[in-house]
């Protein structure tokens, strides 16, 4: 009898993830909405002092900046760990689809591999592709940066030369047209119409800080991010799928949620 596998339960756990972090940096953007430092009086009649008060606007928005950085370094941080975790729970079922005596061992070395090592291992030994491992590398160093310099990039942040890179697959917002072409939504000309079922087209994005740069992200990048992420995910139990149908095991595909699927 073939193994009982929910490839759901692992998609929606990875998508809850992924969407928790882009709530919580989405909400850090709003850090700077603070104009009096008062206004976030704790409730309650005892009120202890821990910093100076009235906040001179210099040193409030000084804070702001690094509230912003602090976020987002725990938000990339939660995005990296939990794919990384997805990853793990996806080889384990790999190892289900094809057992072996030393099953346990090598779930225990599976998990002790930062991401690059975890594709190749999915790779070689399950046909699971994945070009995502050097974006969330990428999104490492960031975190490093925002985590340990206050969001400035420093000398040992920089990945390529004197600058912090970090990469992405973002999303092309203009649509086909009945004409054949692409237009932006703002843009479409006279007596042409989109067509209802315009595919998405994924483009190559980077950012790059220099050494003594503050390292910010919009909220369209955090978007482009983290649907990537989640689009990502839907494709490693795709190609699980297929590796099982492989050995004569027929998986259920995972149910696309909104944010998963270019669909």
């Amino acid at each position: 009898m073939p193994p009982a596998i929910d490839l759901d339960s692992i998609y929606k756990e990875v998508l809850a993830e992924v969407h928790r972090a882009f709530v919580f940096m989405r909400l850090g953007h709003r850090g700077p909405d603070v104009m009096d430092f008062e206004e976030t009086e704790l409730k309650g009649n005892l009120q202890i002092l821990v910093v100076p008060e009235p906040m001179a606007p210099e040193v409030l928005k000084e804070y702001q900046q690094q509230y912003v950085s602090w976020i987002l370094g725990n938000g990339l941080r939660d995005l990296v760990e939990a794919f990384a975790r997805f990853l793990d729970n996806i080889y384990e079922v790999g190892l289900t689809l094809s057992p072996s005596a030393d099953q346990q061992k090598r779930l225990r070395f599976f998990e002790a591999q930062t991401l690059r090592p975890k594709v190749k291992i999915l790779r070689d030994e399950f046909q699971i592709e994945g070009m995502y491992a050097r974006h969330f590398e990428s999104f490492v160093a960031a975190r490093n940066s925002l985590a340990h310099g206050a969001g400035v990039v420093r000398r040992r942040d920089c990945t390529v030369g004197d600058e912090l890179v970090i990469t992405w697959d973002g999303l092309d917002s203009a649509l086909v047209a009945n004409d054949g072409n692409r237009y932006e939504p703002n843009e479409l000309p006279e007596g042409l119409q989109f067509l209802p079922t315009s595919p998405i087209k994924r483009l190559p994005r980077e950012k790059r800080w220099k050494i003594g740069e503050r390292v910010q992200l919009g909220a369209k990048d955090l978007a482009e991010i983290t649907f990537m992420a989640s689009h990502e995910a839907v494709d490693v139990c795709d190609a699980l799928c297929e590796y099982a149908l492989k050995q004569g095991i027929r998986i259920k595909q995972v149910t696309i949620i909104r944010g998963g699927s270019d669909e």
